[in-house]
């Protein structure tokens, strides 16, 4: 964005990332001397109130407090500028002023291009039921497998050998086979080995951190996962209930899930599916926390 003084005098441009899914901005490294003339602190929140987005920032000397309100923020994505007015700053000539603020698109790393691709090949619709080829492509699974080894082994035609018997597991589905696929998938894209625990698609996600220490990142953190990162999840009483695949993020904080298991023996009369599901807004803390696809495969 340009910063302009009261008086319409540009004084330089500044870079910030607006994280709308944790309403919080950050400054970049080359702004650092500028944005000191308007606000002391690197970060912080927002405060997001339809098109408009407060900037709450810390004046030397006095409270955290909105120090610039950029206008004209899209909530359908489309627009790409705005402007925006600097309503308190340390240097006295800029309160009052204006920006002009422009909309840089994100640029996935590598390492996010191919888990795009990898989904993009893997689930090229919105659903996939387990009757469909694609899911046993994907799971190793179709809907009569999931029946006989899990579901209702005592009903598999020829029945199971005397001792052979699966236990019966109505409970089971495929979020973690799903998951499991898809890293090893976005490993074999990327020429790189995936660790035993990602690629066995384990339910308790944190263990994949065992694999690349440091990829598994807590949402104690505070941090907030990326496109194409592995997020695990609480399923009503039990904790590590479920992981999937972050598959999109909007502007707006709103995020897709490319999720297996999402059907089930009860609720889904005795089908599974893969599912691009609309989540809602991303909260991290939500969540158990994320493995960092860029820190796992660097």
């Amino acid at each position: 964005m340009v910063v302009y003084d009261k008086n319409g005098a540009s004084r330089g441009q500044l870079h910030m990332q607006l994280d709308f899914g944790g309403t919080k901005w950050s400054l970049a490294e080359d702004s650092g001397k500028l944005w000191t003339r308007i606000g002391a602190s690197q970060s912080g929140a927002m405060d997001v109130r339809g098109t408009q987005v407060g900037i709450k920032g810390q004046p030397p000397g006095r409270l955290p407090q909105i120090v610039l309100v950029l206008s004209n923020i899209p909530e359908g994505g489309n627009a790409n500028a705005g402007t925006g007015k600097i309503v308190a700053a340390s240097d006295q000539s800029l309160s009052d002023g204006f920006v002009y603020w422009t909309c840089e698109e994100p640029t996935l790393s590598p390492i996010r291009q191919a888990m795009m691709a990898v989904l993009k090949d893997c689930v090229p619709v919105p659903v996939i039921s387990s009757d469909d080829p694609l899911f046993k492509k994907l799971t190793g699974y179709n809907t009569q497998m999931l029946l006989d080894n899990f579901w209702e082994p005592e009903n598999k035609n020829p029945p199971w050998p005397e001792g052979k018997r699966p236990p019966k597991n109505t409970t089971f589905t495929t979020c973690n086979l799903t998951l499991g696929c898809l890293a090893v998938k976005l490993g074999a894209r990327l020429g790189k080995r995936v660790g035993k625990w990602l690629s066995a698609g384990v339910l308790q996600l944190d263990w994949a951190g065992k694999d690349v220490p440091g990829s598994w990142i807590p949402s104690s953190s505070g941090g907030t996962p990326k496109v194409g990162d592995f997020y695990s999840k609480p399923d009503g009483a039990q904790v590590f209930g479920h992981v999937g695949t972050i598959g999109e993020i909007t502007e707006q904080g709103n995020w897709t899930a490319v999720d297996g298991g999402q059907g089930g023996y009860v609720s889904a009369n005795k089908k599974d599916f893969i599912k691009r599901v609309n989540r809602g807004k991303l909260e991290p803390s939500r969540m158990n926390g994320w493995i960092d696809i860029d820190k796992y495969f660097a």
